[in-house]
């Protein structure tokens, strides 16, 4: 990818002449002044490397600058056995300086975890039974300050004395951070979230999810490019396809499901002996006397969930389907707990590409931002909170609840239709730049949809696109934006915390949407994937909100595999179109109830419930004084009309009789 295959290749490749090919480096850019930078003081322990760089302008003008610090990590006979590949140079953190006066100097502290230089290895025998881990390799570790990745301007070396292994045992910490309940000031606590229903459970580490992807890559005659042989590893197409003719022709007909879905004994997903099956239905149509608002400030895991999810009807009912299987730019309401309808909108550059009535075409009533590309090449996550908060006042003040973006997919090639939506070529830039336009939206209580997750490349033909990576290179480079805007991203609501009016505030995680890919992970749509939207997206990294598909159209066939994956939301604007196929069975119930709690528990800490009371219902209707004024303005209306039609019809008469109209004298 990008500018950590140049740099490989120009290590490994002595053909490879790095300067004549690539004319700007990642990170170079131009100012209006000159800057010198240098490291000041340098410390590390066994969690976290520490840098002070101070940054000098030399120029005649005012300006800003940027601060990146890249590590190398070592790359050695283990790697190659343990089939794990290693860029030479990545970003490890940056900073955008503050305004600096002609021959002024500042100093900047810029932190980042020893885990984050750990690298995936997929083909690792866990001693649990399971497979894959992050491994930090003893060994030497340089850090150097650059001002692009290839030029470097300082360095110090971080020294690994024991090889350490993060799997279920040993847990990287930002996976605990992340699986922890938070205190009401957004620090963690440490302890589990899933705890306070489950006093057994555990923290949870990354682990192969993908593993029919992982044997593909290894055993299908790809070729993987790898540091030991880079001229001779160069990227090949496949030799054998896992397509079978069965799949090719559900892709030709346009079909995501292109393997058949048994919904009895699916070994996932199926209703008998399944990942997720169930022998009892839950309770429905309880008469508990909640409603959603009531809930709004409360942890994920608060048992006044069981009992407010207790009054939904989960049978077949054309409110479930409207809600699950129809949510095209708005959610429709729940009568039975209060959960109003909400408006969402598309736009990467704000909430600019549809209309106030959520139709697509409709007109534009917002500010159009600058692009993602040109944000993340600003370096500066404080302007991306500001762009993020001023989206979401413009959403506070249009009655605007979802935004379909930001959009996070890596820059892998110029010619991705999507990429003015995407950030950066580099994970770390892209998911800091996300957290905090995030973290400024969904400070205004919007749920930002971030899209595609994952894998997305192309643009034609997306939907038909079966994805083949390695899990290596999905967790390090595609993935990660994700995992930092799930992680990182905070957001603070207030809420009417008791009958006496009392006002509470509480910090939270922000991550409250996330928006699936139309193409395949291997031979499983995106939206399908159980590994990916439960496994990952909501055990591994801890996410808790609600999930929605892109346009799917009427090509899901079996809407149930989105929903019982994790999925809660299909994204198609035909109410009726489609349905459950299964509303009856326990396994059903317990899907459609999981998915209907993902999104009463976004929609609650929306600004769609900001101002509401514990137990307020949210309702639109016309006020009495706007009927009034209706009413008012169509008696005058019809005056006119009427008096129109006789000054006319007089006008008429007059023309062909005016006898009748002259005046005896």
């Amino acid at each position: 990818m990008g500018y950590r295959y140049y740099e490989t290749r120009a290590e490994v490749d002595s053909s490879f002449d790095y300067d004549a090919n690539v004319v700007f480096p990642f990170g170079y850019g131009l100012s209006y002044t000159k800057f010198t930078q240098e490291i000041t003081s340098f410390s590390y322990n066994d969690k976290e490397v520490s840098i002070t760089v101070k940054v000098t302008n030399v120029g005649e003008k005012a300006g800003k600058d940027v601060i990146q610090i890249y590590y190398s990590a070592p790359y050695t006979a283990f790697d190659t056995q343990n089939k794990i590949e290693k860029s030479s140079v990545v970003l490890a953190a940056f900073d955008k300086t503050d305004e600096i006066a002609a021959n002024g100097s500042k100093s900047y502290t810029l932190k980042f975890p020893v885990e984050d230089m750990a690298s995936y290895c997929y083909t690792r025998n866990n001693q649990d039974g399971t497979s894959g881990a992050y491994v930090l390799e003893a060994g030497d570790y340089t850090i150097s300050l650059r001002s692009d990745s290839h030029t470097v301007i300082d360095s110090e070396t971080v020294t690994i004395n024991d090889t350490e292994w993060f799997d279920n045992s040993n847990p990287r910490q930002s996976e605990k951070d992340a699986q922890s309940s938070m205190n009401d000031d957004g620090t963690v606590t440490g302890i589990p979230a899933k705890a306070e229903i489950d006093t057994s459970a555990t923290f949870v580490a990354a682990t192969n999810r993908f593993d029919e992807m992982n044997e593909y890559m290894s055993g299908s005659g790809v070729t993987i490019m790898s540091r030991t042989d880079f001229a001779g590893t160069f990227p090949t197409t496949p030799t054998v396809t896992e397509a079978s003719d069965d799949i090719l022709e559900n892709l030709n007909r346009g079909k995501y499901d292109l393997n058949p879905f048994d919904i009895e004994n699916d070994p996932e997903l199926g209703n008998n002996d399944s990942l997720i099956s169930k022998t009892e239905k839950p309770v429905s149509k309880a008469d508990n006397g909640l409603t959603l608002s009531s809930l709004r400030g409360l942890s994920y895991y608060d048992e006044t969930w069981n009992d407010l999810l207790d009054q939904i009807d989960y049978g077949a009912s054309a409110e479930l389907n409207e809600l699950m299987l129809s949510a095209a730019f708005k959610t429709y309401e729940l009568t039975s707990v209060g959960k109003p309808e909400t408006i969402d909108h598309d736009g990467p550059q704000g909430l600019s590409l549809t209309g106030q009535a959520g139709s697509w075409g409709a007109a534009c009533d917002w500010c159009a931002y600058p692009s993602s590309v040109v944000m993340a090449s600003t370096w500066n996550v404080d302007l991306a909170y500001e762009m993020g908060y001023a989206i979401g006042q413009e959403a506070l003040t249009t009655g605007v609840t979802g935004w379909y973006a930001p959009g996070i997919n890596t820059h892998r090639s110029p010619f991705c239709g999507r990429n003015f939506e995407y950030y950066s070529e580099d994970p770390l830039l892209a998911g800091k730049i996300c957290a905090n336009v995030t973290s400024g939206s969904s400070d205004c209580g919007v749920i930002s949809y971030v899209k595609h997750f994952a894998l997305n490349d192309m643009e034609t033909k997306r939907a038909q696109c079966l994805t083949w990576v390695n899990e290596q290179t999905m967790r390090e480079i595609y993935f990660r934006p994700f995992e930092i805007y799930v992680k990182e991203a905070r957001m603070t609501i207030k809420y009417i915390a008791d009958d006496e009016g009392t006002l509470a505030t509480k910090t939270m995680r922000g991550a409250l949407g996330m928006m699936t890919s139309m193409n395949y992970f291997g031979t499983r749509y995106a939206g399908c994937s159980y590994a990916l939207v439960t496994e990952v997206l909501r055990n591994e990294w801890g996410f808790q909100g609600a999930v929605i598909t892109d346009m799917t159209g009427q090509a899901l066939d079996t809407p149930e595999r989105a929903i019982r994956a994790g999925t809660d939301m299909c994204m198609w604007y035909q109410p009726g179109t489609n349905e459950f196929v299964d509303t009856e069975s326990a396994t059903a119930q317990w899907a459609i109830r999981n998915a209907l709690h993902n999104i009463c528990y976004a929609t609650v800490n929306s600004n769609i419930m900001q101002g509401a009371a514990p137990g307020a219902v949210v309702y639109y209707r016309m006020s009495p004084w706007a009927v009034w004024l209706l009413v008012f303005n169509i008696l005058i209306y019809a005056f006119v009309i009427v008096m129109t039609v006789f000054i006319v019809r007089r006008a008429l008469d007059t023309k062909k009789h005016p006898e009748k109209y002259k005046s005896s004298k």
